[in-house]
C-alpha cells in the first residue's frame, strides 16, 4: 500500500532539480505571462480606490491601526468609553499601523496597501495550480482570479480578507511542495512555509484555522499511512525534528486557540445570524461565479457556466492527477465544512466575504475545466475519444463564458450606482457643508462613529444616541430630548440603526411625534442603509437670531421678518433657506412659497415651489416668531455670477398673494453662485460623453413623447469646459431623417442664455439650450440631431456627432378643404403671402360686460411659415382705445403657425374676455397676426389694399348694460 499522497509530485520531477524554482523550469515566457497577469490584477484592484466610501468595518480597521502597538495586540476597541475586544487578531492591524505611519491615511493610500497584499494571491494561485496540475491550468486559474469580482471587491476594502487569502494560498502551496519534495533539507523549508504562513494566517483572521486544519488532516493521514506500511521515496516519514517542530508550533498556537475559543464562547455577534447549510453552498457558488450582489443570488445563467466548469475540472483532474484533485477538493470542502459546523453552534457567517477562503480551489477546478481536456492523455478508443473531444470543447466554451461573465460583473461593480457601499462619506460631507454651529448631529448607530469622524469636517457637534452599552429606553429618550433643546436643527443619521439590541425604530418614532420633520435624505448603501433625517425641535423663536438678515414683507395674514441663507451657493448642490414669520393666530392657511433666482437680465434660473409651513400643526403664539426651514437644490449648469432672490407667496389654491405694497415678486437678497465643476452634480440626463473641441459634452435632455410639427423641441446640453474657448462658439444644428438626409438646420450661438463661451473657465459645468421648432414638413418618423461646434465664421472647431436619442415626430392630419364660412373675409397676410384669413364665425354680436365673446377664425396657409405667429384680438371704442384684448397662439397653442403646411386649413376657436366695467355702446372688433419675439405684425391685404396698421376689422360688437 502506497501513502495517500505518494503520487503528488511535479509532472516533470524526474528531469528537474528540487532547488530549481518552478517558474523557471520550462518556458521563460511563463514568467512573463504571469507577471503581466499580476500587473493586470493589481491595476484592477487599485482602480478607483477612493470611489467608494469607507463603511463601518473599515472605520474600525482604521481605528485599530491608529492605536498604540500594545493596544493593537490587546485587541481592544473603546466605544463610548467602554472597552470591548475585537474578534479579529492583531497581525493585519500591526502591518497597517506601520504602513499608515509611513504613507499617511488617505483612503487611497490605506486601500492601496490592502490591494497590494491581495494581489500577491495571483502568482501564488498560479504556483499552486501548476504544482498540482499543469502550467496551462495555472495560467488560466490566475486569469480567473484576476477577473474574480468577489476577490476584487474584497481587495478594495480596508479589511483583512485579502491578506488572509494570500496567506492561505502560501500555506497550501507550502504543504503541496512539502508533500512533493524528496527527503532533504529543502523539504523542511516547505514545511516551514506551510506552518509559518498558516500561523500568520491565524494571527490575521481566525478563519485561518479552517485552512490550516486541512494541512493537519493531510499530515495525520500521511503519518498513519506510514505507520500502517513503511514506504520509500517521497513518502512523509516523521522524525524527531518533525516532532520537535510540531511541539514548538503547537506552543505558538496555544494562545491563538485559547483566544479564538474565548471569542467563540462569547456567542452570537452583531448582525450574525443562523444560516442553513444549503445557503452556504448557494451563496458560495453565486459569489465565486459572478461576485457579490444585493440579495446575494444571481440569475441562473450567470452561475451555471462556472458550476459546470468546476465539475468538469474535477473530472479532468481526477483523470490526470487523483491525489492532487483530492487535495484541492479538501481545500474546497474542509474550510467550508468547519465554518458550517461551527456556525450551527454560534453564527460565524455574515456575508460572502466570509466565504472568500474557499474561492481559490473553486477557481483552480474552473481553470482545470477549461484546459484540462487539452492536457490529459488522449484515449485510444474512438467512443472515449469522441466524448473527450466534446468535453474538451465544452470546457473551452464554458471557460470563455466565465471570463465574459466575470469581466461584465467587474465592470458593473465599478460603474453601477447600486454597488455603492454604505455612503457614510456622503452623509458626513453633506453635514460638513450644511450643519451650523447651533445645530447638533446624532448618530443612531454608534459603531459608524469611527467612519463618520474620519470624513466629517464640520462645525456642528455630534454624538451617538444610544451609547454602545445603553439599552434603557427612558435614558436614551431623555438624552435624545435634551439634544433637541440645543436650539438649531437636529440632524439625525437614523440609518444605520443600532446593532446592539436597542429597539431600532424607537427614537425615529419619538422624533417624528415630537419634533418638526424637515426632510429625509437617503444615501447609497449596499449592506446597511444610510439615511439622514432633519428636525426642528423649537420652531417658535423669540427673534431672528444674529446670523439672519432683517427684512419686512407684509401680507394680508402674514409678515416676513427675517431670512437666513448661505452668502455663496454652489450650482448642483443643496442649500438651506430659513425664514421667520409672524401670523394671525386664527390663520392656518395652507400657504405655498416660490423661491426664484434671476440673473441681471431677468432670466429665471431657479424656481423652487415648496409648502411654506414645515408642519401646519405647530401652535402659533403671538409673542414669538415662527421659523421655517427649506432645503433647495440649485440646478447644475448655472453659470457663476450674482443673482436676485425673490419670493412669491401663494394661497392653498395657488393664487398669488401680493404684499401691502402690491408686490408679487418680493426681492429678499442678492446671492452669489459658483458654477459646478463636478459632472456628478448633473440631474438625470441622457448620458453621452463626447469631446467637442475645447468642451466635453456629458449629456443632454430631450422630450420623451412624440413631437408635433411646429412645436418647440426643448434641447438642453450639459458641458464641461476642458480648455477655455478663445472665441464665442457657435452650435451648428442639423436635423436628419432616417436616410440621413438633412431636413432642417441652423447656426446659433452656443451660449444664448448665459455669458458668452469666451468667458467660460476651465472645469466649469454649464448648461446651454438649443431649442428649435420642428419643421411643418416633418412626417411621422424618428429624426436624428447632428451637432458641430464652430467658430463665429462657421469653421468647425470640433468633430461632428449625432445625439444617441432620436426625436419622434407625429404629423398633423392634413385638411385642405374649407368648411362653410359664416362671414367670409379673404385677407392675405404677409409679404410674400404666407397666410390667408378666409373668414370668421362671429355668432354673437350683442354681449354684456363680464362675459365671454366666442370667435372662430378660418385660416389657410399659402406657404409654410418658418415662424410661430400669435393671434391678437382687440375690442376698441370710438376713440380707438383698446378696452378688451386677447393674445394667444392658434388653437390654444396646439397648432403654431410653423406647423402649417401649404394649402392646409386650420380652424381656430378663440375667446375674448370682456371687462366687467365695460360701458354700454358699440365697439369695433379687430384681429391680426404678429411675431411675439419681434412684436412686428404681418401686414394684411384685402382686395389688393394693404392695411398699414396690421389690423383686420371683423365687425361691430354692441355691449348692453349688465343686469
Amino acid at each position: 500500500m502506497k501513502p495517500l499522497w505518494g503520487k503528488l509530485k511535479l509532472n516533470n520531477q524526474k528531469k528537474l532539480k528540487d532547488n530549481q524554482p518552478i517558474m523557471f523550469r520550462k518556458r521563460g515566457y511563463d514568467l512573463l505571462l504571469i507577471l503581466l497577469v499580476t500587473f493586470a490584477a493589481f491595476a484592477l484592484r487599485s482602480h478607483a480606490l477612493e470611489y467608494q466610501s469607507m463603511w463601518s468595518d473599515e472605520g474600525l480597521t482604521l481605528y485599530r491601526a491608529r492605536q498604540p502597538i500594545s493596544t493593537i495586540l490587546a485587541n481592544t476597541i473603546t466605544v463610548d468609553g467602554v472597552d470591548t475586544h475585537d474578534t479579529n487578531p492583531a497581525f493585519y492591524f500591526l502591518l497597517l499601523h506601520v504602513w499608515r505611519s509611513v504613507a499617511g491615511e488617505s483612503v487611497f493610500v490605506l486601500r492601496y496597501f490592502n490591494a497590494a497584499l491581495a494581489t500577491l494571491s495571483i502568482p501564488l494561485i498560479y504556483l499552486l495550480t501548476t504544482a498540482v496540475f499543469k502550467r496551462k491550468a495555472g495560467l488560466v486559474t490566475a486569469v480567473f482570479l484576476t477577473l474574480s469580482p468577489l476577490h476584487i471587491w474584497n481587495a478594495q476594502i480596508l479589511r483583512n480578507y485579502g491578506l488572509l487569502l494570500t496567506l492561505n494560498l502560501l500555506s497550501v502551496y507550502g504543504l503541496v511542495r512539502f508533500l512533493q519534495a524528496s527527503p532533504s533539507k529543502n523539504r523542511w523549508l516547505w514545511f516551514g512555509v506551510w506552518a509559518g504562513a498558516g500561523l500568520v494566517g491565524i494571527f490575521t483572521h481566525y478563519f485561518g484555522f479552517f485552512v490550516l486544519a486541512l494541512g493537519v488532516l493531510i499530515l495525520l493521514l500521511q503519518i498513519l499511512s506510514h505507520w500502517w506500511q513503511p514506504t520509500h521515496g517521497t513518502a512523509f516519514r516523521p522524525g524527531r525534528w518533525f516532532w520537535l517542530a510540531a511541539i514548538v508550533w503547537g506552543l505558538l498556537l496555544i494562545p491563538l486557540v485559547l483566544t479564538a475559543f474565548d471569542r467563540f464562547q462569547i456567542g452570537q455577534q452583531i448582525d450574525f445570524y443562523n444560516t442553513p447549510p444549503i445557503d452556504f453552498f448557494t451563496h458560495a457558488i453565486h459569489a465565486f461565479s459572478a461576485g457579490d450582489i444585493r440579495g446575494i443570488t444571481h440569475p441562473w445563467w450567470r452561475v451555471w457556466p462556472a458550476a459546470l466548469l468546476a465539475l468538469l475540472g474535477i473530472l479532468f483532474g481526477w483523470r490526470s492527477h487523483r491525489a492532487g484533485t483530492l487535495l484541492i477538493l479538501g481545500y474546497q470542502l474542509v474550510p467550508l465544512g468547519i465554518l458550517i459546523f461551527l456556525s450551527a453552534i454560534t453564527p460565524l457567517y455574515n456575508g460572502t466575504r466570509h466565504l472568500l477562503i474557499a474561492l481559490p480551489p473553486f477557481l483552480i477546478f474552473c481553470g482545470m475545466g477549461m484546459v484540462g481536456g487539452w492536457i490529459i492523455q488522449k484515449p485510444t478508443h474512438k467512443t472515449r475519444y469522441d466524448i473527450d473531444l466534446f468535453l474538451k470543447y465544452l470546457g473551452l466554451i464554458l471557460g470563455l463564458l466565465l471570463l465574459f461573465i466575470q469581466g461584465q460583473r467587474v465592470y458593473v461593480q465599478f460603474t453601477d450606482p447600486d454597488y455603492l457601499r454604505d455612503d457614510v462619506r456622503g452623509a458626513a460631507q453633506y453635514l460638513s457643508q450644511h450643519a451650523q454651529p447651533q445645530d447638533i448631529i446624532i448618530l443612531h448607530d454608534t459603531l459608524i462613529g469611527f467612519t463618520f469622524d474620519y470624513y466629517y469636517d464640520g462645525v456642528a457637534p455630534w454624538q451617538a444616541i444610544p451609547l454602545f452599552h445603553q439599552q434603557d429606553l427612558d435614558q436614551a429618550t431623555a438624552k435624545f430630548e435634551e439634544a433637541g433643546r440645543h436650539g438649531g436643527r437636529i440632524w439625525f443619521l437614523s440609518q444605520p440603526t443600532p446593532r446592539t439590541g436597542f429597539p431600532r425604530e424607537h427614537l425615529i418614532e419619538w422624533a417624528d411625534a415630537h419634533w418638526i420633520h424637515l426632510f429625509t435624505k437617503s444615501f447609497p448603501s449596499f449592506w446597511l442603509g444610510t439615511e439622514l433625517r432633519a428636525y426642528l425641535a423649537t420652531p417658535m423663536v423669540p427673534d431672528i437670531g444674529e446670523d439672519s438678515t432683517a427684512i419686512t414683507a407684509v401680507y394680508p395674514h402674514l409678515q416676513l421678518h427675517g431670512i437666513n441663507h448661505p452668502a455663496v451657493l454652489q450650482a448642483g448642490q443643496p442649500w438651506w433657506l430659513t425664514l421667520y414669520w409672524s401670523a394671525s393666530a386664527s390663520d392656518s392657511a395652507d400657504y405655498h412659497l416660490s423661491v426664484r433666482l434671476s440673473d441681471a437680465d431677468g432670466q429665471l434660473w431657479q424656481q423652487a415651489d415648496i409648502p411654506l409651513w414645515n408642519d401646519t400643526t405647530t401652535p402659533y403664539r403671538n409673542s414669538l416668531l415662527l421659523r421655517t426651514d427649506h432645503e433647495i437644490t440649485l440646478p447644475a449648469g448655472m453659470p457663476s455670477g450674482s443673482y436676485t432672490m425673490t419670493l412669491r407667496l401663494l394661497d392653498k389654491n395657488l393664487e398669488l398673494i401680493a404684499t401691502s405694497d402690491n408686490i408679487i415678486d418680493f426681492p429678499v437678497s442678492q446671492v452669489s453662485v459658483n458654477s459646478s465643476k463636478n459632472p456628478d452634480d448633473l440631474p438625470p440626463i441622457t448620458q453621452q460623453k463626447e469631446r467637442l473641441g475645447p468642451l466635453n459634452l456629458h449629456g443632454f435632455t430631450l422630450p420623451s413623447g412624440n413631437i408635433k410639427p411646429g412645436h418647440v423641441v426643448p434641447l438642453t446640453l450639459y458641458w464641461q469646459v476642458r480648455q477655455p474657448p478663445q472665441t464665442d462658439l457657435q452650435l451648428q444644428f442639423v436635423l436628419l431623417d432616417n436616410d440621413q438626409n438633412p431636413v432642417w438646420g441652423q447656426n446659433q450661438p452656443l451660449a444664448q442664455d448665459i455669458s458668452p463661451s469666451s468667458t467660460w473657465q476651465a472645469d466649469e459645468v454649464l448648461k446651454t439650450t438649443a431649442n428649435f421648432i420642428m419643421p411643418a414638413t416633418a412626417v411621422t418618423k424618428p429624426y436624428t440631431i447632428r451637432l458641430t461646434l464652430t467658430d463665429p465664421t462657421g469653421k468647425p472647431v470640433s468633430k461632428t456627432i449625432e445625439l444617441d436619442k432620436t426625436v419622434m415626430v407625429e404629423e398633423w392630419p392634413l385638411e385642405t378643404i374649407q368648411p362653410t364660412i359664416p362671414t367670409p373675409i379673404d385677407a392675405i397676410l404677409g409679404k410674400p403671402p404666407l397666410i390667408r384669413l378666409s373668414g370668421i364665425d362671429l355668432s354673437e354680436t350683442t354681449v354684456q360686460p363680464n362675459s365671454i365673446l366666442p370667435l372662430t377664425f378660418f385660416w389657410q396657409a399659402i406657404e409654410a411659415p418658418e415662424d410661430n405667429f400669435a393671434v391678437f384680438i382687440h375690442l376698441v371704442d370710438a376713440e380707438q382705445n383698446i378696452v378688451s384684448q386677447q393674445d394667444s397662439m392658434p388653437v390654444n397653442g396646439l397648432r403654431p403657425t410653423a406647423s402649417w403646411r401649404p394649402d392646409e386649413v386650420v380652424v381656430d376657436s378663440q375667446h375674448l374676455f370682456l371687462s366687467p366695467d365695460l360701458s354700454p355702446g358699440n365697439y369695433q372688433l379687430y384681429a391680426g397676426l404678429y411675431n411675439p419675439y419681434t412684436e412686428l405684425r404681418l401686414l394684411p391685404q384685402i382686395n389688393g389694399e394693404t392695411l398699414s396698421d396690421g389690423r383686420i376689422l371683423l365687425g361691430t360688437i354692441t355691449v348692453e348694460a349688465g343686469e
